[in-house]
């Protein structure tokens, strides 16, 4: 049984990209919060508050921005497909008929 997608709910794409972008964002911030533990005083000598912006900035900031670039990117993206499926038609998809 095939099926087609002919167009995508264009706030509903951008809000799960926003939470999946938002989850990667995370991830991410941990892993930078983490390399900013490691890494030598020397190098926040002439600024030292740098080294803590660095770590916790990385936990806020990456979650916030990568959330709002998955969002506006889910839009775009639907709203690109749905301009291109009207015109040469969707993804066509097939499932295992039971």
């Amino acid at each position: 049984m095939e099926k087609e997608i002919k167009e995508i709910n264009v706030i509903s794409a951008a809000n799960i990209l926003g939470v999946v972008h938002f989850a990667m964002g995370i991830f991410i911030g941990v892993i930078y919060f983490l390399i900013s533990l490691a890494m030598p005083a020397e190098m926040f000598e002439t600024v030292p508050w740098m080294r803590y912006m660095f770590g916790v900035g990385s936990l806020v900031i990456m979650p916030l921005a990568s959330s709002v670039m998955g969002w506006i990117s889910g839009a775009v993206s639907s709203l690109v497909y749905n301009l291109v499926a009207e015109r040469i038609g969707g993804l066509k998809l097939r499932f295992a008929e039971e």
